[in-house]
């Protein structure tokens, strides 16, 4: 392969995750690479072997994807190979610091902007390993031209890591057409959720989601009231069990639908027919239990549904409290209950709320806008280099 000689032409995205392969980074840096190119930028990524699924959003740009075959480590050897026949790019962006900048960094790749999510910043859970890893993750960070945090606490953790790193904070964006107010009489009939008070979230299941202190906020309902609210839970995962567990002991099972995964095409009915949605995330440093911005938030947002979060990790930067959501306190099921019951009590107002929450991600969190955050944080602090 011959370097390429475009000179300061191309923006190289290099992320092991990229569409078609699932999960939050490998999405939002497809929603990248379609964003700059829809600003006129011309993007070359660079990832992982090919899938069989097509990814037709990105098929039909103009997009140059290289993919690497093999499992580590020959992944990465081939990475460093490939990576060193770019030369004269606008600059780098690395879809996460390890190992794809670090790779970066030793093919003597610049400009080299990076992008971090959240607990990637944090020391290694590895004792043997946390004093090597706090080493590479400080060399790789301050090495970086500029590192794109995705909320304020990733922002801190970033510098708690590496205070000489040129950190900034810019949110992740949402696909504000697919995610999109729609017919939630619909959504609700496809759920089998008509008629009932609806409460939903969707994330991977583990226990500092949070799932638990909806439960117990159903709890404190009256039985006869509780009858008119179905929890609708979406995703897998390791805690499931004991979530359903959890439900058996507090007595609220017969209230909660467990949908297990969504299909990606299905999520923004799911969000229609939710009529308040809760991530209630609890916070662990220990554990690496936390929640880098919240993006199932801002989908449902996006829906039209107001949401409620916890005041943990980056969801402060994701929701206004007030202004289409909630912000409560850590395991606070009581201003929980409180929550649902003014918002199912007072109909009048929720339209107003869905409209608020709508109008919000279109002001500060749809693509168009986020991309234009993205391309003036890169010119405000010389990416390129001059």
């Amino acid at each position: 392969m011959k370097a390429y000689k475009e000179k300061n032409d191309h923006i190289l995205l290099f992320s092991f995750q990229f569409p078609p392969m699932g999960g939050g980074i490998s999405r939002l840096c497809g929603d990248i690479a379609m964003g700059l190119i829809n600003e006129g930028e011309k993007v070359k990524v660079l990832t992982t072997q090919e899938y069989t699924t097509p990814f037709s959003e990105l098929d039909i740009l103009d997009i140059s994807v290289e993919r690497i075959i093999g499992n580590r480590p020959k992944r990465e050897l081939r990475a460093l190979q490939k990576l060193k026949n770019y030369s004269n790019l606008k600059y780098c962006l690395c879809g996460i610091w390890y190992p794809e900048a670090v790779l970066a960094l030793l093919a003597g790749i610049k400009p080299l902007v990076i992008l971090v999510h959240g607990k990637e910043a944090l020391p290694h859970l590895s004792s043997f390993k946390r004093p090597l890893w706090k080493k590479l993750i400080k060399w790789t960070l301050e090495s970086a031209d500029l590192v794109i945090c995705v909320s304020d606490f990733t922002k801190n953790l970033v510098l708690n890591a590496a205070p000489k790193a040129n950190a900034v904070f810019v949110p992740n964006g949402v696909n504000h057409q697919k995610f999109c107010p729609g017919d939630r009489l619909r959504a609700k009939e496809k759920f089998s959720v008509t008629g009932k008070k609806v409460v939903s979230t969707v994330s991977r299941i583990f226990k500092y989601k949070g799932h638990t202190t909806v439960f117990e906020a159903l709890k404190k309902m009256p039985e006869i009231e509780r009858k008119e609210y179905v929890y609708m839970v979406g995703g897998n995962g390791p805690d499931l069990d004991y979530l359903k567990s959890q439900a058996r002991t507090l007595g609220v099972y017969e209230s909660i639908m467990w949908l297990g995964n969504i299909l990606d095409e299905d999520l923004p009915d799911f969000y229609r027919a939710t009529d308040i949605f809760p991530l209630c995330t609890r916070e662990s440093y220990d554990s690496q239990s936390l929640e880098g911005f919240g993006l199932v938030l801002i989908e449902a947002q996006a829906c039209g549904t107001p949401v409620i979060g916890t005041r943990s990790g980056g969801i402060p930067s994701v929701i206004e409290d007030g202004n289409g959501g909630w912000l409560i306190d850590q395991d606070d099921s009581v201003h929980l209950a409180e929550i649902f019951r003014k918002f199912f009590d007072n109909p009048d107002k929720i339209e107003n709320l869905r409209k608020m929450a709508r109008e919000r991600v279109e002001l500060n969190f749809s693509w168009p806008q986020v991309i234009k955050k993205f391309q003036k944080t890169i010119q405000d602090n010389k990416v390129p280099l001059e």
